[in-house]
């Protein structure tokens, strides 16, 4: 019987680390600031005075980061 050596195929930016590694600490950055900015009562993002954009929007660009590590 013959074995396939050809590596398997990955998704187009799976692995590459200049794009996961700046998603998740961004994400990482932006949720753990509007956390601490809600229960601080300090308003980081100017456009953002109920610390939605800023919780949410981390928590999903963490998770796409995360997705494509």
């Amino acid at each position: 019987m013959k074995r396939d050596k050809r590596p398997a195929r990955r998704s187009g930016l799976g692995g590459n680390p200049w794009v996961t590694l700046p998603l998740i600490v961004a994400g990482s950055a932006l949720f753990i600031t509007g956390n601490i900015g809600a229960r601080a009562g300090v308003m980081i993002l100017p456009f953002d005075p109920h610390h939605l954009i800023g919780q949410f929007g981390g928590a999903i660009v963490l998770v796409v980061g995360l997705m494509l590590l």
